[in-house]
């Protein structure tokens, strides 16, 4: 039998949005750090820092924090649905493996029962396998 060539998995629409709103929320942070940094080391007048000019005019009136901390706080929120939706989706990738696993043991077993081989010739399909747990060792022989 040919190989065939592997497809490229297509990602879920959801799975899209979840990573966009994530990049979007640490690009507006990353963006707002940098703001921060260049009002607080610009080297020219106070006059024309005009960062430094905006962040007293309306962001430290109603929240006390500057650019740089509204930058952390919104990659902290990237980062975290970030890691929510990748850990979400894995499971899903993983569970869906796991069904295509099975039905193709399960077509196996299907195809040996209907030509009559016995399954001691059946091609097995190979997986990942665990390594088993040690048992422990019994510290009193049966005795009679």
């Amino acid at each position: 039998m040919a190989d065939k060539p592997e497809q490229p998995k297509k990602i879920a629409g959801k799975e899209l949005a979840c990573y966009i709103v994530a990049g979007s929320f640490t690009l507006v942070g990353l963006l707002f750090y940098i703001f921060g940094l260049i009002g607080k080391f610009y080297n020219g007048l106070a006059s024309d820092n005009w960062v430094a000019i905006s962040e007293q005019a309306w962001l430290t009136n109603w929240s006390k924090m500057g650019w740089k901390w509204w930058g952390l706080i919104l990659i902290g929120i990237g980062v975290l649905i970030a890691i929510i939706s990748l850990s979400a989706w894995a499971k899903v990738a993983d569970r869906d493996e796991e069904r295509n696993l099975r039905r193709q043991q399960r077509l196996v077993l299907e195809q040996n029962a209907t030509t009559g081989v016995s399954t001691e010739n059946a091609v097995e399909v190979k997986t990942e396998e665990k390594p088993a747990e040690a048992k422990p060792a019994d510290p009193k022989p049966e005795s009679k």
